[in-house]
């Protein structure tokens, strides 16, 4: 078998536009192996509308249908019936020789292992990515639903990968706290196009105009979207040249809605739903916060960071891996609506400080996370991989 995988099998239960960040890490990842020669599969679940940056020769889209779960259980879920007959399909028509699956909660990600355990005639090497660590900040049917599938199939998936790749060193010590070998990870920060997200070429808060803060994410309970609506009462109760952006769908939508109602504050935020141009949006921005309760890499602050937004984020997981408190952003240890609102209104108050950070982040971005580094570091997984199994 040779060591250069000339077809990668890429499983994911999202593509864009869907919003998440695992899709653009797909998409990225994907784009940037097919430019480079490699064929890839892309199997997923969906309507069958395939994005433009999918419009390459050396990329194939696999779609399977499915089933929406996400407002029953509260979490972004979707599961599929004929997944696994398109699934043999895939891989009888494409004979791959990498599988490379994401997230351990995708419906994807059980499809992979199952079908290529029960047809033993497949002997794919099996690479799972972790996007996410602990599962905390879930609650209700969410919680339950996401703890029974770690603890069952989700341990299962871990030892039936013959790879993990963590997207931060904090997602791979939860990995390892559930048995898994630490010779069995690697640990790849996800990156950003640089290119695209980058600054409007002006220094922020240099104006006497109204600044805006923004927020993009899942509107659900682990990201922080009601602790951020909380926070902006004692923020424009300070500042009354500032307003807000909510950048994302979920089942908490309306909830944060009728939130910012009962605090007197809905007036000033815009909750702006699915953004097809988050570059643009970004550069309008003066400020990024994002409150999590967990996190794995959170895409959406790579992206900021690139565009020169100063973050004013949660010190979950990777994330302090990738900011530094008071020089590339403002680290919130517990996030609450006080102690983000204390960062929001530190940055608010003094434009000089916001611009250091602004630009220390922009040049963390461009000097580490770039997309073609990142997938190189993959492709060395990959053919690593291919090499224990030869």
């Amino acid at each position: 078998m040779n060591n250069q995988p000339s077809d990668i099998l890429i499983c994911t239960d999202y593509l864009p536009p869907s919003g998440g960040g695992v899709e653009v890490v797909v998409e990225e990842l994907a784009v940037s192996l097919a430019q480079s020669g490699t064929h890839i599969i892309l199997f997923s679940l969906g309507a069958g509308n395939i994005p433009s940056s999918f419009e390459h020769q050396n990329i194939d889209v696999v779609f399977a249908d499915p089933i929406e779960l996400t407002e029953t259980i509260g979490l972004q879920t979707r599961i599929s019936t004929d997944a696994f007959t398109k699934f043999i399909q895939t891989m009888n028509e494409y004979q791959p020789d990498i599988i490379h699956i994401h997230n351990r909660f995708f419906f994807t990600s059980f499809v992979a292992p199952i079908i290529t355990a029960i047809k033993n005639t497949y002997t794919v090497p099996l690479i799972l990515t972790l996007h996410i660590g602990p599962i905390d900040g879930i609650d209700g049917l969410a919680s339950t639903f996401a703890r029974a599938l770690e603890a069952t199939v989700g341990r299962i998936l871990l030892n039936y990968a013959d790879r993990i790749i963590a997207v931060s060193n904090a997602v791979a010590d939860h990995t390892t706290s559930l048995g898994v070998k630490k010779s069995k990870i690697t640990v790849i920060p996800n990156g950003v196009n640089t290119g695209k997200f980058s600054p409007s070429g002006s220094n922020i808060m240099t104006t006497n105009n109204e600044r805006t803060i923004l927020f993009v994410g899942r509107l659900v309970k682990n990201k922080g979207p009601d602790i951020f609506v909380e926070a902006l009462e004692k923020v424009f109760n300070r500042n009354n040249k500032c307003s807000a952006c909510v950048v994302g769908e979920g089942p908490m939508e309306d909830r944060l809605r009728d939130k910012a109602k009962r605090l007197g504050i809905f007036d000033r935020i815009k909750f702006a739903g699915y953004v097809e141009n988050m570059p643009k949006t970004m550069r309008e921005a003066d400020l990024f916060c994002r409150p999590s309760l967990s996190e794995g890499m959170p895409l959406t602050l790579l992206e900021a960071m690139s565009c020169g937004l100063p973050p004013v984020v949660s010190a979950v997981a990777g994330v302090p891996e990738v900011v530094t408190d008071g020089y590339s952003g403002i680290l919130i240890d517990q996030p609450t609506p006080d102690s983000v609102a204390e960062g929001l209104i530190k940055l608010l108050n003094d434009p000089a400080l916001a611009n250091r950070i602004s630009q220390n982040a922009r040049n963390h971005m461009v000097e580490n996370y770039g997309w073609e580094r990142r997938a190189q570091e993959v492709r060395s997984v990959y053919e690593s991989c291919l090499s224990e199994v030869k």
